[in-house]
């Protein structure tokens, strides 16, 4: 017989065990939890913990902003993620997409929507027998374009309408053109993910006559008289599929895509670029830029905006910096030579700031500084240069980088004279204005310097030489011959040797071993034709993918306004007077030029959930008119909406590119998208014409990869534009707000967002800035504010000088923390070089020690409580540097992210075998006490159940020695006290 007692415990044991067990692996599970949070990277210091985890909330968040895409590898590549975080691998699952229902529409519920659709194959479409409906499809989008456009009455414009492409790659023989009204509300989208638009000229394997070269067992050439026209330059070539771009025949060799490759450059002969690896063993690239001749000055024009009797009727006075008040341009004279007849703020005699006198210098003397070809002096380099084709050297391109990095000019070679053996000298016929500014001198001593008086040299960064017949010497190169319409291609070996080989031949019935391939041909796919009177309306662009548009580096570039920036003013989709324009889940991939370009009259274009990459020069950019310093015309693209995209891989020819680049324009909404792998700033403002802008979301790291002095985002704000933005017209732009935003200033990046010369009203609040340096502003900036940032890097703040008090910055509420990973200097928290009129206050600083100091004025050191005794950083607190999870817990607070992010499905389905197991533990718990109560008294039973619940909390808190060491042997971490409402900290005090 079992006694009552046994029975009972029987009973109960079932209980307690599911709690005991829930409890364990609860606990099991915070304690793992805190492991992820404290993981160290490979190099095992807290830097490198913060490190991985400041990376994993970077994906995190990239995640969610572009959730229309399922593979995010990409990202996790330019993150380091492997590398940085020990056993860190990418999988699919780690990405929880979120499915955009207006993907899944399907094909006839869209086509529904709108009264009249026409389809168009390029494989089985006949434009002269089929009528465009979905069975009968047309062949080209001309010919729908014209169905579209005819086919409907004059009095029905309005009507929605759509040219739906089949997928395939649609061949463009010349660009498509939409206008005002005949193409208002017509929407143009793709079927199916591969539905391609090409700029480029179709060279069929089978069908093209491929000869071995005569010369060169590795070169195969072909005559493509059959399939270009005379005036036909083939600047850029690309497989047909697989997408990847070829290299047009250079020195050094390179591929364009491998940013980082070594010996891709002839490097500076006196400064040493950190992105540079060759290297001359004998002669270290001794040459000499040659200036060009003295002419005419350009014709000046400016305005004092100070004066109340200025022509413009309205004030401008609120810089330190005197010409920051005042309008100017030049133009003509010599600096038409270079930037052609578009007035530029640096061809006039008022440019000011950073380096700026040796624009106005060179303006004044009435010779820009820019060459006019180069003499070598380097025997490596002349013995190689002597030996080419001179008449197939003409035409050939010389690309080199500013002195200080800013930009790449480059340059057509006309023709190539050999002096001596030591001696030869390029000279140069076109080029030079692919950056807005000038290019600075050494002097006498080799230290830079303008190039106005006597003993000074134009100084260079490296350079390159593409477009030589001679250099055709590497797999994947090519070289067309425009007179003779002789295309040269050196085709990658594997494909040409072995069962590969073999395989092809016999398939295509050829004897040669080339691909499919495709020659750029047009500079623009898409042209947006309308004007503010008449705007183009309603427009969509869906689900379709951009490639092979022309690279444009060598058409006149301009300085849009008083940004150090040159444009070029086109794109593979050109918008010009538009309305409510959308560009939405398409891809720009292999394009040699600018890919977007908002230019004129535009309002509400809206981009989203498309992607750019491998892109020649910018992704997209703005560049608006006015008349002179009068924008209330509105002649400018405005309220545009960019949001949800991914840019990356941008810039590979003019390294003064972005990702989003606004030239007079204003109210932009630039929102939860990803930017990566840049070579300059992802965001530029050349201005500030208007302001009103909005920075929100985005997710921004691996920027300036190419250049220097310069931030992930970045502003200028020379020029006055009187803009209609308030109650009436004025000078003064309306704030643009920066927030929410996570952005690693890594590689060459300075600031999070570069304030620089003349930047006022930037609002740049509630963003998280990790490897980079706090406020920045110089050169007559002024009314901006820095507040409630979290900031890590190795400066919080540094400012210059203010008019007056209420003119001064802001900086308040921030969070500072100090690396010191790579520093052995003083910990110097912010630099006040206006000692005066801007008054940080109620920050919270830390360092490795809890100690730092602040420059006021030029040189001093001041400590926190000597600053607060002059009347600075009241209320604010210097600390010892908080854990790894504090900071990122701190991030997150700032950046609305949860605090833990799980997987959806995976955290449903823990959620429900939660409640599963406590309402088994209920059940039984309620059955035992129902049998308790019958057998026992309340007394016995309730003191018997409390000895089973002691036993299990025992049990749960001691585990066994062998059980213990993996949950329990992780270090103590640190908390900081923080804010019971906001979780931010509000002393630096810290407790273990």
């Amino acid at each position: 017989m079992i006694s009552l007692t046994s029975l009972l415990y029987m009973r109960l044991i079932p209980i307690f065990s599911i709690l005991c067990y829930h409890i364990i692996i609860s606990s099991s599970e915070e304690l793992v939890k805190n492991k992820e949070v404290r993981v160290r990277s490979h190099d095992g210091t807290i830097e490198g913990e913060l490190d991985c985890n400041m990376r994993k909330l970077f994906m995190e968040m990239a995640q969610q902003n572009v959730h229309w895409r399922q593979d995010t590898k990409d990202i996790f590549d330019a993150l380091e993620l492997d590398s940085r975080c020990p056993n860190e691998v990418y999988a699919h699952h780690m990405h929880s997409a979120i499915i955009d229902s207006s993907n899944t529409k399907l094909e006839k519920e869209e086509e529904e929507e709108h009264s009249y659709s026409v389809y168009v194959d390029p494989k089985d479409g006949n434009d002269k027998h089929n009528s465009g409906n979905y069975t009968h499809p047309y062949s080209t989008i001309h010919r729908a374009l014209y169905n579209t456009r005819h086919k409907i009455p004059t009095t029905k414009h309005n009507t929605k309408k759509s040219i739906i492409l089949k997928s395939g790659i649609h061949f463009l023989n010349e660009t498509i053109t939409l206008t005002s009204p005949l193409d208002n509300h017509l929407t143009i989208r793709g079927m199916g993910e591969n539905t391609w638009i090409s700029g480029g000229i179709a060279i069929n394997s089978q069908t093209t006559n491929w000869e071995q070269s005569k010369t060169n067992e590795h070169v195969w050439v072909a005559n493509l008289s059959s399939i270009v026209n005379d005036d036909t330059s083939i600047t850029g070539l690309f497989t047909t599929n697989p997408h990847e771009r070829m290299t047009l025949a250079r020195y050094p060799n390179a591929n364009v895509e491998e940013w980082d490759a070594p010996k891709r450059y002839i490097p500076s002969f006196t400064i040493k670029s950190p992105i540079v690896h060759y290297e001359d063993p004998k002669n270290v690239s001794q040459y000499e830029w040659i200036f060009p001749k003295y002419t005419t000055t350009p014709e000046f024009y400016s305005i004092d905006l100070t004066q109340s009797s200025n022509p413009s009727g309205h004030v401008k006075n609120g810089s330190s910096l005197d010409a920051y008040n005042m309008y100017g341009t030049g133009h003509g004279g010599s600096c038409a030579s270079v930037w052609g007849d578009e007035p530029s703020y640096w061809c006039s005699n008022i440019s000011a700031g950073g380096w700026a006198e040796v624009d106005k210098y060179a303006a004044e003397a009435g010779r820009p500084n820019i060459p006019v070809g180069i003499t070598i002096y380097n025997t490596l380099l002349v013995e190689r240069f002597s030996k080419w084709n001179e008449t197939k050297a003409r035409g050939a391109i010389l690309h080199v980088q500013h002195t200080q990095s800013w930009n790449w000019n480059m340059f057509n070679i006309s023709h190539i004279i050999t002096s001596t053996p030591d001696e030869l000298t390029i000279h140069f016929d076109k080029g030079g204005s692919q950056g807005g500014r000038n290019w600075q001198c050494l002097d006498e001593n080799h230290r830079l310097s303008d190039c106005n008086g006597k003993n000074k040299t134009l100084h260079s960064g490296a350079w390159y030489v593409e477009g030589v017949y001679d250099e055709l010497n590497e797999e994947g190169e090519f070289y067309y011959d425009k007179g003779e319409k002789i295309l040269y291609f050196y085709p990658n070996s594997t494909s040409c040797k072995g069962e590969e080989f073999t395989s092809l031949a016999k398939k295509s019935k050829s004897t040669h071993c080339i691909p499919d391939l495709i020659a750029t041909h047009l500079k623009t796919l898409i042209k947006f034709d309308g004007t503010k009177d008449e705007p183009i309306k309603g427009v969509q662009l869906k689900n379709l993918k951009f490639r092979d548009a022309s690279k444009t580096y060598m058409e006149q570039w301009s300085a849009p306004s008083g940004g150090d920036w040159a444009l070029y003013r086109g794109g593979a989709v050109h918008l010009e007077g538009t309305e409510n324009v959308t560009i939405s889940d398409c891809h720009f991939r292999r394009l040699d030029g600018n890919a977007v370009m908002i230019s004129g009259y535009n309002r509400y274009a809206h981009i989203t959930k498309s992607e750019f990459s491998w892109i020649g020069d910018g992704a997209m950019a703005t560049w608006g008119d006015t008349k002179e310093y009068d924008a209330t015309e509105g002649n400018q693209p405005r309220y545009s909406i960019i949001e949800n995209n991914i840019i990356s891989n941008i810039g590979l020819y003019q390294k003064q590119s972005s990702a989003w680049g606004q030239n007079k324009a204003m109210a932009s909404t630039i929102r939860k998208n990803v930017m990566f792998n840049v070579p300059r700033a992802a965001i530029n403002f050349n201005d500030h014409l208007g302001g009103g802008n909005s920075i929100e979301g985005n997710v921004i790291f691996s920027t300036c990869r190419e250049s220097g002095d310069h931030g992930a985002i970045n502003s200028w704000d020379r020029m006055p534009f009187l803009v209609d933005n308030r109650d009436g017209p004025s000078f003064t732009p309306l704030p643009t707000h920066t927030s929410r935003n996570l952005i690693m200033a890594n590689y060459n990046s300075a600031q999070g967002f570069d304030n620089d010369d003349g930047s006022s009203w930037f609002y740049t609040h509630d963003n998280v800035f990790y490897s980079a340096k706090g406020f920045k502003m110089d050169y007559g900036g002024h009314s901006s504010r820095f507040e409630n940032n979290l900031v890590y890097g190795d400066e919080c703040y540094g400012t210059g000088d203010f008019l007056n008090k209420d003119l001064a910055d802001t900086f308040q509420g921030n969070i500072c923390i100090i690396d010191e990973t790579n520093t052995s200097k003083a910990i110097i928290f912010g630099h006040l070089f206006q000692c005066g009129f801007m008054v940080p206050q109620k920050n919270t600083y830390y360092s490795t020690s809890g100690t730092g100091k602040f420059l006021c004025g030029s040189k001093e050191l001041f400590t926190l409580q000597e600053m607060q005794h002059k009347g600075f950083e009241l209320g604010s607190t210097i600390g010892t540097t908080p854990n790894s999870h504090t900071i990122i817990s701190w991030a997150r607070k700032i950046l609305h992210q949860p605090h833990r992010a799980f997987h959806k499905g995976q955290h449903s389905k823990k959620k429900k075998i939660t409640i599963v197991v406590w309402l088994i533990v209920i059940v039984l718990l309620v059955g035992s006490l129902t049998k308790l109560l019958l057998l026992f008294s309340v007394r016995d039973s309730l003191q018997l159940i409390w000895e089973r619940l002691c036993q299990c909390a025992s049990f749960s808190k001691a585990p066994s020695d062998s059980t213990r060491e993996p949950l329990l042997s992780q270090n103590i971490v640190e908390t900081t006290i923080t804010n019971s409402t906001s979780g931010l900290p509000s002393s630096p005090l810290t407790v273990t």
